[in-house]
């Protein structure tokens, strides 16, 4: 029985010390972050890090912004960054994935995200404030490092289009549901917002606020639907890209809500990954999809 014991301890040592091996190429500094989730994955043959990124509003510019109050996703951006950096410079990563883009980034790049393209962070390089600088991580890793790493884009930009499309209808339709929900009572104060249903959706002008409720429940549910549709084949498309890869370790920066998704995918193609929170994250996209979900179990 003791020398079973003593086997069964050595075993699960050995497991340890492999799995240990697997993450020592990319251990996360705690400074810029920490590792909250890992994929159980036996004998991985690829370790993927990927950050939970709290990205900006795709259309808000920053460049104007480098010199004013500082944004509260600022300390997501530069933690992400500072740790891709550290990497790169010691050779530990040579690949990284960004979100919100197709192809592979280089200085002909005429990529442009929140105002900043890689030609305009290349001439940024100089400054002292470039680590707080306000843009794409990946891009910004890629302006600096050029010949020391490849930034490949692992997403679809159709896909991206329907994402944005469904979570803005999804926010419009619970801001009118609720709107009528709490003044279904009030005749007048209901009005402005029934009416605005009615145009909307092309309803009868008869329409009742009990109708329109009816009609916003079930567009929240289509909308919901469609965005966790396209959430489900952007990650598809990254970690099919991420399959790829010839290197061992590789990072990817992809949004918060992406995670728990890419992970399950990373496990089910045998690879193995570390999911890191960075300094400053707020996950308020997955809290949002949370309120989302919440309503249509309401209903």
């Amino acid at each position: 029985m003791q020398i079973n014991r003593f086997h069964g301890w050595v075993y699960v040592l050995s497991a340890l010390v492999s799995i240990s091996s697997a993450f020592a190429n990319t251990e996360v500094d705690p400074n810029n972050g920490k590792v909250v989730n890992r994929c159980k994955t036996s004998k991985p043959s690829k370790h993927v890090t990927l950050f939970k990124q709290w990205h900006l509003p795709p259309g808000l510019s920053t460049r104007e912004k480098v010199d004013s109050k500082p944004l509260p996703q600022e300390k997501n951006q530069t933690a992400i960054f500072n740790q891709l950096d550290q990497w790169v410079v010691k050779k530990q990563i040579t690949e990284v994935y960004a979100e919100g883009c197709v192809g592979e980034l280089d200085e002909t790049s005429n990529l442009n995200l929140n105002g900043w393209t890689i030609a305009d962070l290349k001439s940024q390089l100089k400054q002292p404030n470039y680590p707080q600088l306000l843009a794409s991580a990946p891009m910004k890793i890629e302006a600096k490092h050029a010949q020391g790493v490849r930034t490949i884009c692992a997403d679809d930009e159709k896909l991206i289009r329907e994402g944005n499309l469904a979570l803005s209808d999804a926010r419009g339709i619970l801001g009118f549901l609720t709107r009528l929900e709490q003044h279904k009572n009030e005749q007048v104060r209901a009005k402005t917002y029934l009416d605005g249903v009615i145009e909307l959706y092309k309803l009868p002008a008869k329409t009742t606020v009990s109708q329109a409720v009816q009609k916003l429940k079930t567009e929240l549910k289509s909308s919901v639907q469609r965005l966790k549709t396209s959430l489900e084949k952007r990650n598809a498309v990254a970690v099919e890209k991420i399959k790829g890869s010839k290197e061992k370790d590789v990072a990817v920066v992809y949004g918060g809500m992406h995670a728990a998704g890419i992970l399950k995918l990373l496990e089910k193609a045998g690879l193995g990954c570390s999911i890191v929170e960075p300094i400053g994250y707020q996950d308020d996209e997955a809290k949002l999809l949370k309120t989302l979900d919440d309503a249509i179990q309401a209903i």
